[in-house]
């Protein structure tokens, strides 16, 4: 199946978002930034990425991925690539805010490594836990996000 290609050319992706009906967005884009000051010097660059939308069909937007990832990997494998890595963040959160990992208040390796495994523990096993309870009354709502701080 043939596709039509339209001229981005000297414009933003985000102006033509709106009148875009495809399935998949998959372009190079060159970006702006600043670098790092350099004594009392700083300067901009511009460096090419690829950029691959993939059109959410509950609400008709595109969700928008910038990266240096190969052509070789289609825009689901990047969709699914970035959702399982956006669970890693909420995870790492997770464990930051609610298992004690934000602050260690210890410079000693072994005990911080100890923390570390607790915590992962913990998450396992409140997670599990709750499933079970959830299983048992499927009516009863157990606040998930204060589950194993309560």
């Amino acid at each position: 199946m043939a596709r039509r290609a339209i001229c981005l050319k000297g414009t933003y992706l985000q102006d033509h978002l709106s009148d875009l009906k495809r399935k998949h967005i998959d372009v190079t884009g060159r970006f702006g930034f600043k670098r790092r000051p350099y004594g009392e010097q700083q300067s901009s660059d511009t460096a090419k990425f690829r950029v691959v939308g993939v059109r959410n069909e509950g609400t008709d937007d595109y969700h928008l991925y910038v990266m240096n990832l190969p052509d070789g990997f289609t825009p689901e494998q990047v969709a699914a690539l970035y959702s399982l890595r956006w669970k890693v963040e909420l995870l790492f959160r997770e464990l930051k805010s609610r298992y004690g990992l934000g602050k260690f208040e210890t410079g000693n390796k072994a005990i911080a490594e100890l923390l570390v495994v607790a915590a992962l523990l913990t998450l396992l096993v409140s997670g599990a836990l709750l499933a079970v309870f959830q299983k048992l009354d499927p009516d009863v709502e157990y606040p998930v996000e204060r589950w194993a701080t309560d």
